[in-house]
């Protein structure tokens, strides 16, 4: 269960190691969740949601277990090959994986680095990191590494904020190339849902439009500085 695999975690395990950040330049207003979401939407977000994710004027560490780990057995070829891109997916399955979810970004602004550590059995860590960017053509997007990136779509529901992706691009310098679905990892679909009590709720879902669901996770987690 959750609470007897975290009783196990290392309350100690500092967060994740991030390189020094640099000097920020002040950010445009447009780089901001609340301003790619827009006011209304920004304000139908539960407190907390907005809370996370307009405080980033610091490192922030979460601490929880991803109760369900899926994956098909086409995911896992895409897992394998997900390392040559700096491992975007986490390449097991199981249940109650203790995880550190580390956000190292700018002040009031959407880019940022997320850093999710999978604890496995025997001390071995999976470390997935997720980089975030925002364009000022595409808005925000996902760099997966090697040029390739994945368009995001934001939408605000009261109790949670979903991250969707739109469509793929291989890029270089100046140029962009879009994907086609078919030959794409799949449709991805992030939920950050507010829990209550300083917890909230991870869900990814990627749909491959021939080969059906890839991967599913989902967890529980909460700020360290929450807790009592």
């Amino acid at each position: 269960m959750f609470f007897q695999n975290f009783l196990k975690f290392p309350m100690d395990l500092p967060a994740v190691g991030l390189p020094a950040r640099a000097a920020q330049p002040q950010q445009d207003r447009a780089t901001t969740y609340r301003a790619l979401l827009g006011e209304r939407a920004w304000m139908r977000l539960d407190p907390a949601i907005r809370d996370r994710f307009a405080c980033r004027a610091r490192d922030r560490a979460f601490y929880g277990a991803m109760g369900r780990v899926e994956l098909s057995a086409s995911s896992r070829v895409l897992a394998l090959l997900s390392r040559l891109f700096g491992s975007s997916l986490f390449p097991r399955t199981g249940r109650d994986i203790v995880t550190l979810i580390d956000v190292e970004g700018a002040t009031d602004d959407a880019s940022g680095t997320w850093k999710r550590v999978y604890l496995m059995p025997g001390g071995r860590r999976f470390t997935v990191k997720s980089v975030k960017r925002f364009d000022a053509d595409e808005g925000l997007l996902e760099c997966l590494g090697r040029g390739f990136v994945m368009k995001l779509a934001l939408h605000a529901r009261p109790d949670a904020l979903h991250f969707v992706s739109t469509g793929y691009q291989w890029r270089c310098g100046p140029v962009r190339i879009n994907l086609p679905d078919v030959i794409s990892p799949g449709a991805t679909h992030v939920i950050h849902r507010e829990l209550g009590g300083g917890r909230f709720r991870f869900t990814l879902c990627v749909d491959h439009p021939l080969f059906g669901r890839l991967v599913f996770q989902e967890g529980d987690f909460f700020e360290k500085e929450n807790t009592p």
